[in-house]
């Protein structure tokens, strides 16, 4: 007789290429697995990030300051959720001392991972800017590209 054709359904796969963060994700490992291929180059800087500590009760302990989540203001929840970010977006806004540097800083762009279509994204230049619309919109999302 004939062999059956094997098959499986794709939907997984399209849908968590259609987001930016499951893109970011697949096109990074293919870069790391090919070292100088066009893609590595190409790939634009993502991070993604959660914020559920911040707005949900939990007991959590920061890794970093041994600090409890649950004794803590929603803003320092917040703030401690959003390290990273604050991190990465100051090394293109300040120099190693803290002071501003002179250039124009990159555009972020900070988008809730759930939405789709262009829906709920901001621009952003500094940190400060990031955290105040993750802080607006943090009761519609918890993760964050």
């Amino acid at each position: 007789g004939v062999p059956l054709a094997l098959g499986a359904s794709s939907f997984r796969v399209r849908k968590g290429l259609s987001r930016k963060a499951q893109l970011a994700s697949y096109c990074a490992r293919y870069a790391a697995k090919r070292r100088g291929c066009a893609l590595a180059s190409a790939l634009p800087l993502t991070l993604a990030f959660e914020t559920w500590a911040a707005f949900e009760e939990t007991d959590a302990v920061d890794r970093e300051t041994g600090a409890q989540y649950s004794s803590m203001t929603l803003p320092d929840r917040l703030h401690m959720c959003m390290g990273p970010v604050k991190q990465l977006m100051r090394q293109y806004t300040e120099d190693a001392d803290g002071n501003p540097l002179d250039e124009d800083p990159p555009t972020w762009i900070l988008k809730a991972s759930t939405s789709n279509r262009g829906a709920g994204i901001a621009l952003c230049k500094v940190y400060e800017e990031a955290y105040e619309y993750a802080a607006e919109h943090g009761d519609e999302a918890r993760e964050w590209v």
